[in-house]
């Protein structure tokens, strides 16, 4: 899913069918002429607004119909408030969902199940991609994302181990897990640059607001 950050000043989105329509008014002292930018609705989870853009009400009502949600921040990015859709009112589902965050056992057989999936899919998408390519620092990435989805899988609570916040990531199981995480993420990352084709260029992750067409279209 994709958060669409409104960074312009005095942009208006507006609904048109199954799309969102950014529109955004020139600005002389930039040097930049009015444009409209269309984005797909269903691909939306989140907006940001910074600043005096707008949404009109169609547009607000389509994205709280699925779900997503509106933070509203001020120009430099100091958060104002946040619009919600309407919360899930299956009581039984939320009592099981604390059940299970309170049994940590369990909570960290469902995260590294999630984690070995997600750094499974990275090392698939490199293998992928790199089967025209063949640049060896995909392939040793891929090899080294292999390796950490493999100590993700044989992750075990040890007798007796309980969650504590307070100490050392590598006193728990919970904090190896994020940490594997955390380094398949950077191993996919730091290659992933050389996946882009055309005039694409991609140096790190950033956002809030994303400062480059990659990480815009990755949010």
């Amino acid at each position: 899913m994709t958060t669409l950050y409104l960074t312009e000043a005095r942009a208006v989105v507006r609904k048109d069918g199954d799309t969102l329509v950014v529109q955004i008014p020139a600005d002389a002292q930039r040097q930049m002429e009015k444009r409209t930018v269309r984005v797909p609705l269903a691909k939306v989870d989140q907006v940001v607004v910074y600043g005096d853009s707008t949404l009109t009400t169609p547009a607000l009502l389509a994205l709280l119909e699925q779900h997503a949600d509106i933070c509203y921040c001020t120009s430099h990015g100091q958060f104002r408030g946040r619009l919600t859709p309407e919360v899930s009112k299956n009581a039984l589902l939320r009592i099981r969902q604390h059940v299970v965050h309170h049994d940590y056992r369990r909570r960290v057989e469902l995260a590294r199940a999630f984690v070995a999936g997600k750094l499974s899919n990275q090392r698939t998408l490199l293998l992928r991609s790199n089967r025209k390519l063949e640049r060896p620092e995909i392939a040793a990435a891929a090899a080294a994302i292999q390796e950490m989805t493999m100590q993700a899988r044989e992750l075990t609570v040890q007798e007796g181990e309980v969650f504590n916040p307070a100490a050392p990531q590598t006193a728990s199981t919970w904090g190896v897990l994020q940490g594997l995480e955390g380094a398949g993420a950077s191993a996919y990352f730091q290659v992933f640059g050389l996946l882009l084709r055309g005039d694409l260029q991609f140096q790190s992750r950033n956002r809030r607001p994303p400062r480059d067409p990659v990480t815009q279209t990755r949010q």
